[in-house]
C-alpha cells in the first residue's frame, strides 16, 4: 500500500527556488503519494484535511520558519505541526532554514520543534539557532546541492554579465556599475526568479524584458550564456556555486548573509569543489530522513 506524504511549504506562489524544492523532493520520493497544496497559507481548512489523509508531514526544505517577512507566517507553518502532532502523524522538516529572532516566537518555534520526528537545517546560523533552543538538529544543506553539474561560461574578461535581482536594486545598480567601470564593453542579461521581481528588474534593465526563469532548463540556458553574474536570490546564489561560476552576491535577507559565510568558509582555489562537501551532507540527511520515515510507519 503506498502511502501519502503532505509536503508542507511556500508552495505555487511562482517562486523558483521554492518549487524547485517540492520538484526535487517529488522526484526523490518517486515511490511515495506526495500530496501538497498551492498557496496554502491561505487555505488553513484543506491543509488540515490533507493532515487527516497523510501518514506523514515533511517540510521538504526552504526558510518557511521565520519573522523576518512576517510572524504570521512562522505561525501558520507552527501550527501544522501542532495540527500534525494532535493527529499522532510524524513530522519531518528537511533541509531547513531558520531565522527566528523575536523571544516569543522563538519560544513558539521550540515548542512545535519538540514534537518533529527529525530535523536538518541548511546553514550554520539555522543549526547554531536551533542548538541553543536545546534541540540536536542535522547539519545538512540544501537539496539543490543535489543537482548535477550544469555549464556556464568563464570567459575573461567577460562578454555577459547575468543580473538576477530581487524587489531591492540599490545595491544592485551599485554592483552593476562597478562591473560597467572594471569591463566596459560587457553586456548584461536580466533574469528574475519570481513575477513579483519583474518590475525592478525591468527598470535595472532599462526598459528591456528580463527572462522569467521557470525550471531548471530555464537556468542552464541562462548560466550558459553568461561569463561572470551579480545575483541576490538565495537559489541564483546556491546554482551559482554548484555550477562553479564567478559571481558577486547581493545580500538582501538574513537567508542569503548565512548562505554566503558557509560558502565563504568552504572556499578554495578551485570553485568547483567547493559544493561537494554540502552534497555529501544533505545526500546523508536525507538518506537519515528515509530511513526514521521507514521506521515511524513500520515500512
Amino acid at each position: 500500500m503506498t502511502k501519502t506524504i503532505f509536503a508542507a511549504g511556500y508552495f505555487g506562489y511562482g517562486n523558483f527556488g521554492d518549487e524547485l524544492i517540492r520538484d526535487i523532493f517529488t522526484s526523490r520520493m518517486s515511490a511515495w503519494n506526495i500530496a501538497y497544496i498551492p498557496r496554502m497559507k491561505t487555505k488553513p481548512l484543506s491543509a488540515f484535511i490533507s493532515i487527516v489523509k497523510s501518514d506523514a508531514v515533511v517540510f521538504p526544505g526552504g526558510s518557511v520558519f521565520q519573522d523576518e517577512t512576517s510572524t504570521l507566517s512562522l505561525f501558520v507553518y507552527a501550527s501544522v505541526i501542532f495540527a500534525a502532532a494532535l493527529l499522532s502523524k510524524p513530522v519531518f522538516l528537511l533541509d531547513s532554514g531558520f531565522e527566528v529572532r523575536k523571544p516569543l516566537n522563538k519560544a513558539l518555534l521550540r515548542l512545535a520543534l519538540k514534537l518533529t520526528a527529525f530535523i536538518s537545517v541548511r546553514d550554520t546560523a539555522s543549526f547554531e539557532l536551533l542548538r541553543a533552543m536545546g534541540l540536536s538538529p542535522f547539519k545538512s544543506a540544501d537539496c539543490a546541492f543535489s543537482l548535477k553539474n550544469f555549464p556556464c561560461r568563464q570567459l575573461v574578461p567577460p562578454e555577459t554579465i547575468g543580473v538576477i535581482p530581487r524587489r531591492k536594486t540599490g545595491e544592485v545598480k551599485e554592483a552593476i556599475s562597478l562591473c560597467q567601470k572594471k569591463w566596459p564593453g560587457a553586456k548584461f542579461k536580466f533574469a528574475v526568479f519570481s513575477p513579483g521581481d519583474m518590475p525592478s528588474a525591468r527598470r535595472l534593465a532599462g526598459g528591456g524584458e528580463p527572462v522569467l526563469i521557470k525550471d531548471m532548463p530555464g537556468v542552464g540556458k541562462f548560466f550558459a550564456g553568461c561569463d561572470f553574474f551579480i545575483l541576490t536570490p538565495y537559489h541564483s546564489l546556491l546554482l551559482a556555486a554548484v555550477s562553479g561560476a564567478d559571481f558577486t552576491a547581493v545580500t538582501y535577507s538574513a537567508k542569503t548573509a548565512n548562505f554566503m559565510k558557509d560558502m565563504d568558509k568552504l572556499s578554495s582555489t578551485n570553485k568547483r569543489n567547493r559544493s561537494e562537501l554540502p552534497r555529501i551532507a544533505e545526500e546523508c540527511a536525507f538518506q537519515i530522513f528515509l530511513n526514521l520515515l521507514k521506521d515511524k510507519l513500520e515500512l
